[in-house]
C-alpha cells in the first residue's frame, strides 16, 4: 500500500438544498486493484454525510455523493487511513 502524505486542504462543500444531492469527484493516488477499491469504499462509508462511493481505478478518481454536504478534510483523512493520498478535487 502507498504511504500517506499531506492533507490537500480544508474545505467543505455546502449542504444540498431542497433534497438535492451533492457529487464530488476526488483524485486519489495509489489505487490499483479491487482491494484498493474496498479499502477506500469502506473508509469513506464511515464519514458523516457520505451517501455513496464509486471508485474508478483507471481514472484514479473517487466519486462521493451526499445530501448533507461533504467535509473535504474528513474525506482526505478517510482516504489517508488505509494509506492513499487525496491529490485534488476534480469537482
Amino acid at each position: 500500500m502507498p504511504a500517506s502524505t499531506s492533507n490537500p486542504g480544508s474545505t467543505a462543500a455546502p449542504a444540498a438544498a431542497d433534497g438535492a444531492v451533492i457529487t464530488a469527484i476526488y483524485q486519489v493516488a495509489g489505487m490499483s486493484c479491487g482491494r484498493c477499491r474496498a479499502h477506500i469504499t469502506g473508509e469513506l462509508s464511515t464519514v458523516e454525510g457520505v451517501g455513496a462511493v464509486e471508485v474508478d481505478l483507471d481514472a484514479g478518481t473517487v466519486t462521493v455523493t451526499s445530501a448533507d454536504g461533504l467535509d473535504d478534510t474528513a474525506i482526505a483523512a478517510a482516504i489517508a487511513q488505509p494509506g492513499y493520498q487525496l491529490t485534488g478535487r476534480a469537482r
